[in-house]
């Protein structure tokens, strides 16, 4: 018999705030799922995240109900979110 583990890898995620601002979140996101967080006060631009070091940065927006969401299968490296 054999057995399977499932093994979850998960990323760091760095939030930069600015004085007007603060991103509220996890620390971590699990790979390929979706990360959910929020922005308190008012940002002075674009809220933006990048994954890794290289990525381009992705403007985002908050849904209906105020929280900003990365779309599932897009976490795969270490996650950026802070103005553009």
């Amino acid at each position: 018999m054999e057995i399977f583990r499932s093994f979850k890898k998960y990323y760091r995620v760095n939030k930069v705030t600015e004085p007007s601002a603060t991103i509220i979140g996890d620390d971590r996101a699990q790979r390929k799922s979706e990360y959910r967080f929020s922005v308190v006060g008012t940002p002075s631009c674009t809220v933006a995240y990048r994954i890794g070091n290289e990525g381009e940065k992705k403007e985002i927006c908050p849904g209906p109900d105020g929280m900003y969401v990365i779309p599932k299968g897009v976490i795969t490296d270490d996650v950026t979110i802070g103005c553009r």
